[in-house]
């Protein structure tokens, strides 16, 4: 997989309505590592994306 193919599928990730909640819900590393499963849950139902109903 080249540079470009990585960084297209990289930029596809990031528009996806999951990773802007994550993002949101946890904007630092710090605030990350502090999330509990419950807490990813509920942001993965919020994002309202295919993984909320995982």
């Amino acid at each position: 997989m080249g540079a470009i193919t990585s960084f297209e599928q990289l930029a596809t990730a990031l528009c996806r309505a999951e990773a802007r909640e994550l993002l949101r819900t946890a904007p630092t590393s710090t605030r990350a590592a502090r999330l509990t499963r419950a807490l990813l849950a509920a942001a993965l139902r919020r994002s309202g994306g295919p993984a909320a109903s995982a």
